[in-house]
């Protein structure tokens, strides 16, 4: 038997023949995309983005290695204060910022829009009363917005457990998808980021974003330090007032034998005496102690270098109208070139 031989080259010439004498229907889809996707470009807001670029300190142990050297010239040992291992590391600093916790403490914070008569209403009444949406989605929004109302603010439970709302979480996404986080791996230079419809929200949101992360960051790095440092403010103040209460015992006991003849008075003076020595020698230590204390606690806070600030935007970040008319256009001219090949 001959072996049976199979073509199986494309002709390029009867595809392009194809698809010439189905012009008239590139003409029809294109013009119908084109002005569907202008539409709908247009319907959508403006967007503006701020930003603000930090740069953190990290491992910055200079303030603890002089004052130990000017801490031993005294007697003084502040013992191995580097000896814990920082693991708040820039990296994770994107994961606070999308963390609930977070989210849900910008619903309170106070914005003013630049386009309109709006100031000084909370991020939480904007983005549920105030936010321009796409024609597309104007009746859904209309329906939502009539059941707007109720707390701004999430409900924990006796355990602890943070509970949103339904309308909550639809803000808490929409505040997720505003914010972005940045951090170079190099550098661990951070830029934080706020996309809004309003120039002005833009600003104040990622400079509130950024002044709360510093906050959330310096608490973190310094509250077992700070913990150590109230303890031993509060072992200073007891230690003080023993102290205090053994002077006045010791004074008001000496000025009452001061012409003691019997050696029972006498002996009893040199032991409130020693009392009063000895109460003063631990107010000296637990002295000592909380200056070492604070001195961790200075150590431990975090210094942010801001590189950017947070600017009004001028110019729109959003949305690229052109892109999404070519976008309507690229996919009519697939479907019509599909369908015209398909039918030949």
């Amino acid at each position: 038997m001959k072996a049976i031989e199979v073509d199986d080259k494309i002709d390029i010439t009867a595809i392009f023949k194809t698809l010439w004498k189905n012009r008239k229907w590139y003409a029809i889809t294109l013009v119908s995309a084109g002005m569907l996707g202008a539409v709908i470009a247009l319907s959508i807001p403006n967007t503006y983005k701020s930003k603000i670029i930090l740069a953190p300190e990290l491992g910055n142990n200079s303030f603890t290695d002089k004052f130990s050297g000017l801490a031993s010239m005294v007697g003084l040992n502040l013992g191995n204060v580097n000896a814990s291992v920082d693991a708040f590391y820039p990296m994770i600093y994107p994961n606070v910022l999308e963390s609930t916790p977070f989210v849900a403490g910008l619903f309170d914070v106070k914005v003013t829009l630049q386009k309109g008569d709006l100031k000084n209403i909370t991020l939480y009444d904007y983005l549920t009363k105030h936010q321009k949406s796409s024609i597309f989605l104007s009746v859904p929004s209309l329906f939502k917005s009539s059941k707007l109302g109720g707390k701004h603010s999430p409900v924990t439970d006796t355990q602890g457990v943070l509970k949103l709302s339904k309308q909550q979480q639809n803000v808490k996404n929409t505040i997720n998808g505003m914010l972005s986080c940045n951090v170079d791996k190099r550098t661990d230079i951070i830029t934080i980021s706020v996309v809004s419809q309003d120039p002005l929200v833009s600003a104040t949101l990622v400079d509130t974003v950024a002044h709360r992360l510093q906050q959330y960051i310096i608490k973190y790095r310094t509250s077992k330090a700070s913990s150590d440092l109230d303890y031993a403010l509060t072992l200073q103040k007891e230690a003080k007032q023993q102290f205090e209460d053994a002077q006045q015992l010791y004074t008001s006991y000496a000025d009452r034998h001061l012409d003691a003849v019997f050696e029972t008075p006498r002996q009893r003076a040199k032991e409130l005496e020693n009392d009063m020595s000895l109460k003063y020698q631990i107010y000296t230590q637990i002295t000592q102690q909380v200056q070492i204390a604070r001195a961790k606690v200075q150590e431990r806070t975090p210094a942010f270098t801001v590189i950017e600030p947070a600017v009004v935007p001028v110019q729109k970040n959003g949305p690229a109208r052109t892109i999404i008319v070519l976008g309507f256009m690229f996919v009519a001219f697939i479907g019509t070139s599909l369908w015209a090949l398909a039918k030949k």
